[in-house]
């Protein structure tokens, strides 16, 4: 990425995904969803191991 360097604050959770997505699927007609599902997928999953609730 022509030598691009990410500065991530202490405690930021920063990365990039890239997702293969049909446009002509539910989502894909509604790209602007994924922000908030993906945040809110990514808690779930955190607080369902056993320590981190």
């Amino acid at each position: 990425r022509n030598k691009n360097i990410w500065l991530s604050p202490i405690g930021c959770a920063m990365f990039t995904m890239q997702l293969h997505i049909p446009l002509n699927s539910y989502i894909g007609r509604h790209l602007p969803i994924l922000q908030h599902i993906v945040p809110v997928a990514l808690v779930s999953a955190v607080k369902s191991i056993p320590g981190y609730e």
